[in-house]
This record gives C-alpha cells, structure tokens and sequence, in this order.
C-alpha cells in the first residue's frame, strides 16, 4: 500500500518536472514558433544601394558610424597571401 502511493508520487512529481521543462523550453523557442511575430516587433528597415549612397526604404540616406569593415586587401595582409602579383591582374 505504502509502496503504490510512493510510486503514485514519483510519477506525479515527474509529470510536473516534464511539464515545466516544455514550458520553459517553448518560451525560449518562441521566435522560432511563431517568427512572424517576432520580425513585426523588431523590424529593421530594408537597405539599398543608389549610386554612391545607401538608402532606406524610404529613400532617406544612411550613413554609417564607426562601421568596421575590414576589405579583402587587409584580410589577405592578415593572413600573409599579400603579394605584388594583384596589383599586375
């Protein structure tokens, strides 16, 4: 008798252990359920190139700050494949 209301116990504490962790695990995979959601709340405005400009949706003109990019020619100078044979191509 003792043993079956043991047993009745740990199975139930294991269901509420299980229940819990789904919860969890749904609540931190929420934007990749429902991703449409998550793209209306933290929607970053579409860029283009015009010219010599970048442009947002709306054609206003962005200009970056303190962009790091680092060009082709610095990566290979990094990496020691820097020779005088690209500036002859």
């Amino acid at each position: 008798m003792k043993r079956d209301s043991m047993r009745k116990t740990i199975v139930f504490a294991l269901v509420i252990i299980i229940v819990i962790i789904t919860c969890l695990a749904l609540i931190g995979f929420r934007p990749y359920l429902f991703p449409e959601e998550e793209f209306r709340r933290s929607r970053l405005p579409a860029l283009h190139v015009q010219g010599n400009k970048i442009l947002d949706e709306y054609g206003n003109r962005i200009i970056f700050r303190g962009v790091n990019s680092i060009g082709v020619g610095e990566m290979m100078y990094y990496y020691g494949k820097w020779s005088e044979e690209y500036f002859e191509k």
